[in-house]
C-alpha cells in the first residue's frame, strides 16, 4: 500500500517557521504603535496552524478508510473505522472557517470543496461496508460448503461406483480375491453405457468443483465468465450423466451421490447460486476501489491548496 501523503514536508516546515516568525513580529509590534501589523501577524498565525491542522486531520481521514474491505473484517473493525473518520471530520469542520474572511476566501472555498469531496466518499465507502463484508464472508462460506461438505463426500462415493463398477464387469459373479474363478468374458452395451456416463460424471463434478472454487475466490468479473462458461459446459454433461444413471442404476447407485450432486446444482445454478453473489461482490469490491484511488487524487488537490495558502501567507 503506498503511503498516504498527509503532509508536504515543505509545507511543515515553512509553517513552522513562519507561524514562529509571526510571533515574534506580533510581539515586537505590540510593543510599538503598529497594532495593525500585530493583528495582521496573528491572522496569518492562525491560518497556518488552520493549514497545519487540515492537512494532518484531512490525511487521518483518508487513512481510516484507504484499507479495502476484507472478510477478515469485524463489526468493530467496520465501527472504529467509521468513529475515526466522524472525528477527524468534526475537527475539520470546526477548523474551516477560520480561514474565510482572512483575505484567501476563494482559496478557501476550494478547500471546503475539496473535504466535502472527502466526505461524501467517505460515507460512501463506509456505508457500504457491510453488505461488501457479508457478501465476501457469504462467499468464503458457499467455498467451505462446496470443498468439504459437498466436493469430498461427493467425489469419494462416484469413485467408489466407478471402481465397484469396473470391478464387476472384470470378474463377474466370481471372488474378487482369486482371478481364476473370474466369471466375467463379455461386456454388454448397456454396461459399457453404465460405466460411461458414471466415468463421465466423475470428469464433469471435479470440473464443476474446480470452476466453482477458483470463481469464488477471484476478484476479476471477467475471469469469473470465462470460468462460469466452462462451468456450463460441464454442468450439462453432469445432469445428464446423472439423469441416466438415475433411471439405469438407482438401486446400485449410492444415494449420496443424488443428493449431494442435486446440492452442488443449487448451489451453482440455484435461485442464490454463487454465480449471482460474486458478480454482486465483485461490483461492490470495484465501486469501493474506485472511490479510495479518488480519495487519493482529492486529497492531492486538497494538499496543493494548503500548499498555495501557505505559499501566499509566506509573502
Amino acid at each position: 500500500m503506498n503511503r498516504l501523503r498527509v503532509s508536504n514536508p515543505l509545507l511543515l516546515m515553512t509553517a513552522v517557521v513562519l507561524m514562529a516568525a509571526l510571533a515574534l513580529a506580533a510581539w515586537f509590534s505590540a510593543g510599538g504603535s503598529g497594532g495593525g501589523s500585530a493583528s495582521a501577524a496573528e491572522d496569518n498565525e492562525t491560518l497556518l496552524s488552520a493549514a497545519f491542522g487540515i492537512s494532518r486531520h484531512a490525511g487521518s481521514m483518508v487513512a481510516s478508510a484507504s484499507t479495502p474491505t476484507v472478510d477478515s473484517m469485524t463489526p468493530d473493525t467496520l465501527s472504529r473505522l467509521s468513529d475515526s473518520f466522524e472525528q477527524n471530520l468534526s475537527t475539520l469542520r470546526e477548523m474551516l472557517p477560520t480561514l474565510e474572511g482572512r483575505g484567501y476566501d476563494e482559496r478557501a472555498a476550494r478547500i471546503r470543496q475539496h473535504i466535502d469531496a472527502l466526505a461524501a466518499n467517505i460515507e460512501l465507502i463506509n456505508d457500504a461496508r457491510p453488505e461488501l463484508l457479508g457478501a465476501q464472508k457469504d462467499s468464503q462460506a458457499a467455498h467451505r460448503r462446496l470443498n468439504y461438505e459437498i466436493s469430498k463426500p461427493l467425489d469419494a462415493a462416484l469413485v467408489t461406483a466407478l471402481d465397484d463398477q469396473l470391478s464387476l464387469r472384470v470378474r463377474g459373479d466370481g471372488d474378487s480375491r482369486d482371478p481364476a474363478g473370474w466369471t466375467s468374458n463379455t461386456v454388454t452395451a448397456g454396461e459399457v453405457l453404465l460405466y460411461h456416463y458414471l466415468f463421465n460424471m466423475v470428469e464433469a463434478e471435479r470440473t464443476l468443483i474446480n470452476k466453482m472454487k477458483g470463481a469464488s475466490v477471484s476478484k476479476n468479473p471477467h475471469i469469473v465468465a470465462m470460468i462460469q462458461e466452462d462451468y456450463d459446459s460441464a454442468f450439462q454433461r453432469m445432469t445428464a450423466s446423472l439423469d441416466y444413471l438415475a433411471r439405469h442404476s438407482a438401486m446400485t447407485l449410492d444415494p449420496d451421490v443424488i443428493s449431494l450432486s442435486n446440492e452442488m446444482f443449487e448451489l451453482g445454478s440455484g435461485e442464490e447460486n454463487i454465480w449471482d453473489k460474486m458478480y454482486l461482490r465483485q461490483e461492490r469490491e470495484t465501486r469501493e476501489q474506485g472511490l479510495i484511488a479518488a480519495n487519493q487524487a482529492v486529497l492531492g488537490a486538497l494538499l496543493s491548496e494548503l500548499d498555495g495558502l501557505v505559499a501566499e501567507v509566506s509573502q
